[in-house]
C-alpha cells in the first residue's frame, strides 16, 4: 500500500468514527498562497485539544488538484506565516470548548 493511500485510508478513519459517519469541519484555515494551516477541534477522554494539519495544494501534470505534506524552499516563508497564524489564533482563543465556526483567513 502506498503513503498516499494510507495517509487518505486513516484520514477517512478518522473522520468518520469521530463524526458518526458525517465529514469533520476545521474550525480555522489560513492560507498563503498554495499554504494553509488549518485548525480541528478535537475531544478526547482527558477533554477538548486541538490539532493543526499543514498542507501545500498544487496542480498536476493531468491539470487535477492534489494536497502534499512536502514543501520546497519557497514555500517556507508562507509555511511560517500560516503557523505563526495559527498559534496565535490558538493563543488568543483558548477556549476549546467553543462550538466551532469554518472560517478561511488568506493571508496573502
Amino acid at each position: 500500500m502506498d503513503r498516499v493511500y494510507k495517509g487518505l485510508m486513516l484520514y477517512y478513519m478518522i473522520t468518520f468514527a469521530k463524526g458518526g459517519g458525517k465529514k469533520m469541519q476545521p474550525e480555522t484555515k489560513f492560507k498563503a498562497g498554495g499554504v494553509s494551516a488549518t485548525i480541528w477541534q478535537n475531544t478526547s477522554a482527558k477533554g477538548n485539544y486541538a490539532t493543526v494539519t499543514l498542507s501545500r495544494s498544487y496542480m498536476d501534470k493531468d491539470k487535477n488538484w492534489k494536497e502534499t505534506n512536502s514543501y520546497k524552499v519557497t514555500d517556507l516563508p508562507k509555511v511560517a506565516l500560516v503557523l505563526s497564524k495559527a498559534y496565535e489564533h490558538l493563543q488568543l482563543n483558548k477556549k476549546a470548548t467553543q462550538t466551532p465556526q469554518v472560517m478561511e483567513q488568506k493571508i496573502v
